[in-house]
């Protein structure tokens, strides 16, 4: 069996005597209601701050999902633009060297 925390060596203040008999406390009359409005706003204003840290960090994910999904995206379309320069510069050359072998082909 548990030791009864009454039991405890004096040096406990008082401040621990009330939260343990707040916690273990020997009246079965106590609902959880009753425990649950016990609990100071502190703790319930960190539990709210970090619920709506936790949504400003998801947020936060998505944004940045987003932002990396259109970088990607702009980069695709600038490797794109550079080789459709590239195919033009490519098929003006073989135009050129076309015209060329018509010309060497041709008697003077």
């Amino acid at each position: 069996m548990a030791k009864n925390f009454r039991d405890t060596p004096p040096r406990f203040d008082k401040d621990l005597d009330t939260i343990l008999d707040r916690l273990y406390g020997q009246s079965d009359s106590v609902d959880l209601s009753q425990r649950l409005d016990s609990i100071p706003q502190t703790f319930v204003q960190h539990a709210r701050g970090s619920q709506e840290l936790k949504q400003a960090l998801a947020k936060l994910r998505d944004a940045r999902e987003r932002s990396q999904g259109i970088m990607r995206m702009k980069h695709e379309i600038d490797d794109l633009k550079h080789q459709i320069a590239e195919l033009k510069r490519l098929t003006q050359n073989i135009e050129t060297l076309r015209r060329q072998l018509e010309n060497d082909e041709e008697p003077p």
